[in-house]
């Protein structure tokens, strides 16, 4: 009888978990959420659907829930850097900047399915937040020397580096974008403005120029 009543146990939980998925697939959240708690209430080891549930509740912003069951899968699966990273993304969007740095730190040194510079972005953007923007700018420049393709994360750099007064290096930066993507409207305006504000007018006409000649051609 115990062995019958822990099967139906174990049959209970999954059909729930299922019918979580179903309802997450066909964008029905409050539904997901609902049958995810359920089987997870019958049985809370179902790394899935502790996951999904901590997953759907950030997505809808109830935060403090999300993180209790990040927390929960990250406690009983330490070496998911998926959990880490949604555990990580809680802190970061309620504001809990140091918190979320150390977890960003050690997935950038881990392979993760995670795309290093979607990590590195949100860790940067916490940097900033701590007023640790030498660091930001060191981990873009890191990021840039692995994937010196990524454009936005470039942009990016340029912007911090004009905050920082060092425009110099923001013109290097909005150059290098229009050497390898002539069209990128932003690098051109910022580089044309940097060029303005150190006297350099006509060069900088002659950037604005070039963007509303390519403008008129679209």
């Amino acid at each position: 009888n115990n062995d019958m009543s822990a099967l139906q146990s174990v049959n209970a939980a999954d059909t729930q978990h299922r019918l979580g998925y179903v309802f997450q697939e066909k964008g029905l959240h409050f539904n997901a959420i609902d049958a995810y708690q359920k089987a997870l209430d019958i049985d809370p080891d179902i790394p899935e659907a502790r996951f999904n549930l901590a997953s759907l509740l950030a997505q809808r912003g109830q935060w403090e829930q999300a993180e209790t069951q990040f927390r929960s899968f990250v406690e009983h699966y330490p070496h998911s850097a998926e959990g880490r990273y949604g555990l990580a993304n809680v802190y970061l969007i309620t504001r809990r900047y140091h918190e979320a740095v150390p977890i960003y730190e050690q997935l950038l040194g881990i392979a993760t399915s995670v795309p290093p510079e979607e990590i590195g972005t949100r860790l940067a953007f916490a940097y900033m937040q701590l007023d640790r923007t030498e660091e930001a700018a060191n981990l873009y420049r890191r990021l840039l020397t692995q994937q010196p393709q990524l454009l936005p994360l470039r942009f990016l750099l340029g912007q911090l580096l004009e905050v920082r007064g060092q425009d110099q290096a923001a013109r290097i930066e909005y150059q290098e974008i229009l050497n390898r993507d002539p069209g990128h409207f932003e690098a051109r305006t910022r580089l044309a403005e940097l060029l303005l504000s150190n006297g350099k007018d006509e060069v900088a006409n002659c950037l604005l120029y070039t963007s509303d000649a390519a403008d008129d051609t679209t």
